[in-house]
């Protein structure tokens, strides 16, 4: 009997070792992990509330960006304007891994915010610079202040 005990004993201290192990591994970021700490060092006095909204995969983010081009909105583009129409509420961040969906979103939100979104309101965007300038557009339209923080992985 000692000797099957000293054997599970012995399996059973490897198991507790090599799962805490796995415990202690580097945790590499994400890209929205990394897009949150560009957007905190940018703006290291802002508080803002983030809205992600990451791709999924090419067949289903062509078929969302099409949509919210297309006029439909999304859970996410129907939170950020009802942030932006809200006096007390902080900055709003909109990224994601990936920028297709998040920038789509954006230009949803923002072209449905017109005329619901409070003077002043800044929304913030993380992504690669492509989308800048449309973005740019549709924020001044809707008479949103567009904060543009350049990331490229």
């Amino acid at each position: 009997m000692p000797v099957i005990n000293r054997k599970f004993s012995g399996a059973l201290l490897t198991a507790a070792v090599i799962g805490l192990s796995a415990c202690t591994s580097y945790h590499y970021p994400s890209e929205a992990e990394q897009k949150v700490a560009a957007l905190q060092a940018r703006f290291p006095r802002y508080s803002f509330i983030v809205v992600r909204c990451d791709n999924s995969n090419a067949i289903a983010d062509a078929v969302t960006v099409g949509a919210l081009n297309a006029g439909a909105s999304s859970a996410n583009a129907k939170t950020i304007v009802d942030l932006l129409s809200r006096p007390d509420s902080p900055y709003v961040a909109v990224l994601g891994d990936g920028d297709t969906v998040a920038a789509a979103t954006l230009g949803r939100a923002l072209a449905d915010s017109k005329g619901k979104a409070r003077p002043g309101r800044t929304v913030l965007f993380v992504g690669d610079q492509q989308y800048e300038a449309k973005l740019m557009a549709v924020a001044s339209d809707a008479g949103v202040k567009l904060e543009f923080v350049a990331f490229s992985n």
